[in-house]
């Protein structure tokens, strides 16, 4: 809805364009959505989402489907902490390890940013924040994300991990999640 203007689909000014989104405490609040069929890719994968956030003192999963045990994918805000401070990292998941692409950008600045995510099966992973693709990865990039029976079985959570951590907080919209790897064009 043009968040990063405050403007609508016809150039008009928000009155308030904080309205209508996902305010998470980084507490306690999160989304799930229920285990679904429709929701487990086992191949090419976009993760999208518009997210408001200042600087974190710690992790913040933005979407995930991920219990730190049970590890298929997610989309997180690192923490002031990391050697990543504040950047947005992109994970999937195949054979029990992690394939990760992050942020060269700080998306943790109390401005609106759109990150998105995606991953093309033994081709690459890369993330993009406010429509750049930042980091592309094309080496050992896996065929499949990881989805077991217990991965099948993770929802997918918007707002923190589904072992209750990592909680977001700030503002988050137009969460999306596709079963394909958008083009640099459509993202």
């Amino acid at each position: 809805e043009g968040l990063n203007s405050n403007r609508d689909g016809l150039g008009f000014y928000f009155t308030n364009p904080s309205n209508n989104v996902l305010r998470l405490n980084g507490v306690n609040e999160y989304v799930e959505l229920p285990v679904s069929k429709g929701l487990q890719s086992q191949s090419a994968l976009t993760l999208e989402a518009w997210i408001k956030c200042n600087s974190k003192s710690s992790a913040g999963g933005v979407i995930a489907k991920d219990d730190t045990t049970n590890r298929v994918f997610n989309l997180t805000v690192l923490e002031s902490s990391s050697g990543s401070a504040n950047k947005v990292i992109f994970n999937i998941y195949s054979g029990g390890s992690g394939q990760s692409v992050t942020s060269t950008s700080v998306v943790a600045d109390d401005n609106w940013h759109h990150i998105v995510g995606t991953f093309e099966p033994s081709t690459k992973q890369v993330i993009y924040v406010d429509g750049v693709a930042e980091t592309t990865d094309t080496s050992s990039i896996p065929s499949t994300i990881d989805l077991s029976t217990d991965e099948a079985n993770t929802p997918i959570r918007i707002g923190s991990f589904e072992n209750n951590s990592l909680y977001f907080e700030g503002l988050l919209d137009e969460v999306k999640l596709y079963n394909k790897a958008l083009s640099a064009s459509e993202v």
